[in-house]
C-alpha cells in the first residue's frame, strides 16, 4: 500500500498503475545557504531496508520550472520535511537532465549533488539503490539498461528501516504542474 504526504500544497490521483502528483513546491536542496524540502510524495512506510531499491518511470514531468523535479525518494521519515536523514533522491528535470541529491551531513536536507545531462523529453526510470550504509542513483531509458548516476555515496543517518517512494517539487511555490509516474517498486 502507497501512503500520501506532503510538505507543501498537493494533490495526488492513482488509475491503475499510473500515479500523478502535483506540488507546488520551493525545491528539494539544502546547499549553498538555500534550505528547501518542499515536495508532495506517495510512498510505503517502513519498506526500505539495508538492501532494496526503489524505483519508477516518470512518465511526464511538467515544466514549471528548468529545476522542477520528479523521481523516487528514500528516508527515514518521508513525513518530516527539512528533519529526517538518511536522505537521497534521483528526479528527472525537465531542462537539467537527471539529478542525484543525497543528505551528506545527516541535517535533513540534501546538498551534495550530481547529475547526468540527458534527453528527458521522453519517459525515464529513476532507481535508488540502497546497500548497507551506501546508496546509489540510476537512470535508464527502458527500465532494464541502467546507467548510473555519480558514484556511490554514503546514506548519512540511515536507520535500519526506511520510507521510500515517488515525489514531485515544482521549484516554484506558485506554480505546480501535474507529473505522472507508473512502474513503481520497491524490492528488498
Amino acid at each position: 500500500s502507497t501512503t500520501g504526504a506532503s510538505a507543501v500544497s498537493s494533490s495526488f490521483a492513482q488509475e491503475g498503475d499510473h500515479f500523478g502528483i502535483r506540488a507546488a513546491g520551493a525545491d528539494v536542496w539544502g546547499g549553498g545557504g538555500q534550505r528547501d524540502d518542499q515536495y508532495g510524495a506517495i510512498f510505503q512506510e517502513d519498506a526500505v531496508t539495508a538492501a532494496s531499491s526503489v524505483s519508477a518511470r516518470v512518465d511526464t514531468v511538467g515544466d514549471s520550472n528548468a529545476w522542477a523535479k520528479s523521481g523516487v525518494m528514500i528516508r527515514n521519515d518521508i513525513d518530516a520535511a527539512g528533519e529526517s536523514a538518511g536522505y537521497a533522491v534521483v528526479a528527472v528535470t525537465p531542462r537539467n537532465g537527471v539529478a542525484f541529491h543525497w543528505d551528506a551531513d545527516g541535517d535533513g536536507y540534501v546538498e551534495s549533488s550530481a547529475s547526468a545531462n540527458i534527453n528527458t523529453f521522453r519517459p525515464v526510470w529513476v532507481k535508488l539503490e540502497r546497500l548497507g550504509e551506501k546508496v546509489s542513483a540510476f537512470y535508464s531509458y527502458d527500465g532494464a539498461n541502467y546507467a548510473q548516476v555519480g558514484s556511490t555515496v554514503t546514506l548519512t543517518g540511515a536507520d535500519k528501516v526506511q520510507d521510500g517512494g515517488m515525489f514531485s517539487t515544482s521549484h516554484d511555490r506558485n506554480l505546480s504542474r501535474i507529473n505522472v509516474f507508473s512502474d513503481f517498486s520497491v524490492t528488498k
